[in-house]
């Protein structure tokens, strides 16, 4: 499988790139609270579920498993992102 494309197709002119990306660079409050909401809720029921996990004596590697779905929702990449990387 192949895809036949040009170069010409590919390079798009600087103006035609922030045009298509200017509707992202609009904050929305209502598109921040739902990441918020949706990423803590999952984050803090795992740390429940981890000290509940400790409470009741499980295994340590049975809550080791569940700090890696954690450690992946506290995880995001654009937080270390400084101002001057982006055009």
């Amino acid at each position: 499988m192949s895809v036949d494309t040009s170069a010409a197709e590919l390079t798009m002119t600087k103006a035609a790139w922030y045009q298509s990306t200017s509707a992202y660079a609009r904050p929305s409050l209502g598109k921040a609270v739902w990441q918020m909401v949706n990423t803590f809720a999952p984050y803090l029921f795992l740390w429940g579920l981890m000290i509940f996990m400790v409470q009741r004596d499980y295994p340590y590697w049975m809550t080791l498993l569940l700090a890696l779905p954690a450690g992946g929702l506290w995880h995001n990449p654009r937080r270390f992102r400084s101002v001057q990387e982006f055009p």
